[in-house]
């Protein structure tokens, strides 16, 4: 026979707890926890340190983080400077007991490579860091142009703790598939910055700027003189809260 409800359980029941006999009846029904829908409440893309409160409901949250990029090499003698190396990009689900809040850093862009007084590479940028045991590393510094070779890419930065990494120390080849996926979490602004499926920087196209990028490669050919490279974008973090 179908078991029957033999309990009134009127209502609609989110994340439900169900109560069932040893005859397969179900006998109480009441909305339960732990499986509302993770909303985004905080996003930071300002260099320095600052702490993150969480909502007084939230008992677990999603933190998205990025480290520094890093400054592209200078462009030297008809050749281009390296591109700098994207900052580590990862994913943490922490567990929250309130009241809760946590202190976070975002790491600064490097700077790129200057061609006078003479040739150098880009600087790496500086790492984000949450709660003091989970870091997003900074880029490393494209190499600077020589003659007659291009300078070499930077590499990117490493995660510790994470959750899952997106950039943790794969090659820079690797690296371009995840940015897609990084701009529609990560805050950016409009600049003149595009990336090409083989991870080289372009300048001269409006496209979105995303927080942890490294900086594009002096041109070695640039009228009237080699050109610097440019500097790294900034570290930035997204949080999503589970109080939906």
């Amino acid at each position: 026979t179908m078991p029957r409800i033999i309990k009134p359980a009127v209502g609609s029941f989110t994340a439900s707890n169900i109560t069932v006999d040893s005859s397969g009846r179900i006998i109480a029904a009441s909305s339960g926890s732990g499986a509302a829908n993770m909303v985004k409440t905080f996003v930071a893309n300002a260099t320095g340190t600052a702490t993150f409160t969480a909502q007084p409901g939230t008992s677990k949250v999603h933190l998205y983080m990025k480290g520094a990029g890093a400054g592209g090499g200078g462009g030297y003698g008809g050749q281009s400077g390296g591109v700098g190396g994207h900052g580590g990009f990862g994913f943490w689900n922490i567990p929250v007991s309130q009241p809760y809040s946590a202190p976070f850093t975002l790491g600064a862009g490097g700077t790129g490579g200057q061609t006078s007084p003479a040739n150098n590479p880009g600087q790496a940028g500086s790492a984000s860091s949450y709660n003091t045991n989970l870091t997003a590393n900074a880029g490393n510094g494209g190499t600077e142009a020589t003659t007659p070779s291009s300078g070499a890419p930077g590499t990117p930065g490493t995660i510790t703790n994470e959750t899952v990494a997106y950039i943790d120390g794969n090659t820079f080849s690797d690296n371009p598939q995840y940015l897609a996926s990084e701009i529609s979490i990560m805050p950016g602004t409009s600049d003149q910055v595009m990336v090409s499926s083989t991870g080289t920087n372009f300048s001269g196209d409006l496209r979105m700027r995303v927080n942890g990028v490294g900086g594009t490669g002096g041109y070695g050919t640039q009228v009237p003189s080699p050109s610097s490279g440019s500097p790294g974008k900034d570290g930035g973090m997204v949080i999503y809260e589970d109080i939906g």
